[in-house]
């Protein structure tokens, strides 16, 4: 498979899991601004952070597919996820079980906390990789615009 080509899929993938996310956490936004008070880390922020985090969340999605903003919604996803990672650690390491609220969307509120953990590791992983295939390619072409689309 060619970079440019695994770059593409990954851009669509992490557009959609960021789309996915933003649009269920605003369709759910009553337990998720709930979750987010219950949130040792967001509690005192929830009602400012149940805004802004979704929003965030789709505007990054969105500027993944603009390549004039591709560069630094890659580095915004991935230090999103990168954050998001931090914080199921800090979960799993200082909350009992009983105490943890999943302010996820959709299917992956489904994971347990270790396979979200999991989950995070990966897509952070993948989105240092999606970085240097973007500044490889740009560097090669001198454009943001990938060769091959």
């Amino acid at each position: 498979m060619k970079k440019t080509t695994f770059l593409e899929l990954l851009c669509v993938l992490f557009a959609f899991l960021f789309f996915y996310t933003g649009i269920v956490k605003y369709l759910d936004y009553t337990n998720f601004s709930y979750d987010l008070r219950r949130s040792y880390v967001f509690g005192p922020f929830s009602n400012v952070a149940s805004i802004l985090l979704p929003a965030a969340e789709l505007a990054i999605s969105a500027g993944l597919f603009i390549p004039r903003f591709r560069s630094i919604a890659l580095y915004c996803f991935t230090f999103m996820m990168a954050a998001f990672t931090l914080y199921v650690g800090g979960m799993l390491i200082f909350v009992d079980h009983a105490s943890r609220p999943c302010t996820c969307g959709g299917i992956i509120r489904d994971m347990s906390w270790p396979q979200h953990l999991v989950f995070n590791i990966v897509v952070t992983l993948l989105g240092i990789i999606a970085i240097y295939l973007h500044k490889k390619t740009y560097r090669k072409t001198g454009t943001a615009e990938l060769t091959t689309l």
